[in-house]
């Protein structure tokens, strides 16, 4: 993992001085970020019975952005990112020393295309944005009793994200942004007779990396 983000960097900085020279491109980087409160558990069958109702559940991301055909107050954001969403369990057993936890994690390719309504003054921009995210599970890694869940959960989910941020330059031709935002899968990722599964929640990222001075 730790290779495959050497290269990301190494070719951000290589494309550089060509972006930097596209009138129509604005910004471009990376960004990593997590969610703070995240839902979409409605008790789904499962193998046991046992676990609190309370799930808690948690996606970890980092990825590429790019900030396309900018105008004045609008622009095109393309992010496609690495994204592993974890599914935390306590159980409530009849000896209080045995008592367990369990952690399952799903790890998605994802890919947004949002609209960004912009504002920008001096060294600063406010905007805020909205679109569509496709999800494609990649990899995932399940503990027990909750096989038919997972196992059965479905591969691509399509959804929305939206949000707010603002970003500051820190040099002629850099800046960092900070992003607000809340995603809705449309699809639900696991659908029973006693429940679904559908993923919803608030999180932030932080970006960093060059942008276009030129495109006002």
């Amino acid at each position: 993992m730790k290779f495959k983000s050497s290269k990301f960097i190494i070719l951000l900085l290589f494309l550089s001085p060509l972006i930097i020279n596209s009138q129509t491109f604005k910004s471009y980087g990376l960004n990593f970020g997590t969610t703070f409160h995240e839902e979409g558990w409605e008790k789904p069958d499962t193998f046991s019975y046992y676990y609190h109702d309370k799930v808690y559940i948690s996606t970890y991301t980092i990825g590429l952005y790019g900030e396309f055909l900018a105008k004045k107050y609008v622009s095109t954001i393309v992010n496609a990112s690495f994204r592993a969403r974890q599914y935390f369990f306590e159980y409530d057993l009849v000896d209080i020393s045995e008592a367990m936890e369990v952690k399952n994690t799903l790890y998605f390719a994802t890919l947004s295309v949002t609209e960004k309504l912009k504002f920008d003054f001096d060294r600063w921009s406010i905007y805020t944005f909205g679109g569509f995210k496709a999800d494609y599970q990649i990899s995932k890694s399940i503990d027990k009793d909750f096989q038919n869940v997972f196992d059965g959960s479905k591969q691509f989910l399509l959804g929305t994200t939206a949000g707010i941020g603002f970003a500051k330059r820190i040099a002629k031709f850099w800046r960092v942004s900070f992003d607000l935002y809340y995603d809705y899968d449309i699809t639900k990722m696991y659908e029973s007779s006693n429940g679904y599964v559908r993923n919803q929640g608030f999180g932030f990222k932080i970006g960093f990396g060059p942008y276009n001075p030129a495109n006002k």
